[in-house]
């Protein structure tokens, strides 16, 4: 619930539901999330298209930077330093509107604006396959080992 915007094509990849928390999964995440928010200092949101590192905010274009920025790109690039020491893609760094599109209600942006995570991030992993999200089986393991480099440099770090 924090620049939430309703979409009315429930078919669409990215349908956002009838309401901010309509859905069980989102309840339960806001659950999680309010139940850990005074120690919440890191958030990943984790995807699979790209190899980006994106920080909010991603609701408006031009896009409203995170108040924090600068700790947000240094910590970023951290973790591209990371993955790219054991062999993985070079991640992009940058705001999510800026980088990838604009998107409304998406769970960093919350993180970030409500909850008050220090950190708050969405991982767009590499992608693969004819849509750019389903990675094909035989690179699991390497993308599961360099997502692993993103995690440990960012609870290190935050």
């Amino acid at each position: 619930d924090y620049m939430w915007e309703f979409s009315s094509n429930a078919c669409s990849d990215s349908y956002a539901g009838t309401a901010a928390f309509s859905e069980l999964e989102t309840q339960a995440l806001n659950r999680v999330m309010q139940q850990y928010a005074s120690s919440m200092v890191l958030y990943l949101a984790v995807h699979t298209y790209g190899d980006m590192i994106l920080y909010p905010y991603g609701y408006a274009w031009p896009f409203i930077p995170v108040s924090n920025q600068a700790a947000h790109i240094a910590l970023g690039e951290q973790a591209r330093s990371a993955v790219s020491a054991v062999g993985g893609p070079l991640y992009v760094v940058g705001n999510s509107a800026e980088i990838l599109y604009t998107a409304t209600g998406c769970s960093d942006d919350y993180a970030a604006g409500v909850i008050g995570s220090r950190f708050a991030f969405t991982l767009e992993l590499t992608g693969g396959g004819s849509t750019g999200f389903d990675l094909p089986a035989s690179q699991i393991m390497a993308v599961a080992s360099q997502t692993f480099q993103i995690f440990r440099t960012m609870a290190n770090n935050a």
